[in-house]
């Protein structure tokens, strides 16, 4: 089983979304939720939490870029 961690830095701290691959399990996310430390959803393969990751950082108007840091598990970064 896949995990990815997508960690989103804004004004107010630093909200942790932990992606399992598996059978989909995605709650309704509401307005408060962003306050929580972090939060859980499980979407069905690595190609799904790919595009959903890229779908969401688009949509709050950050731009996907590879990664270059040497040894790193990093796979995209997002820049505004």
């Amino acid at each position: 089983m896949q995990v990815a961690e997508l960690s989103i830095d804004h004004a107010e701290g630093r909200f942790l979304l932990t992606i399992w691959e598996g059978t989909l399990s995605v709650m309704p996310v509401l307005p408060d939720d962003i306050r929580l430390a972090n939060n859980e959803i499980t979407l069905p393969d690595v190609t799904d939490i790919t595009l959903f990751t890229v779908r969401l950082a688009r949509h709050i108007g950050l731009s996907p870029s590879f990664s270059l840091a040497v040894n790193s598990c990093t796979l995209l970064e997002f820049n505004s």
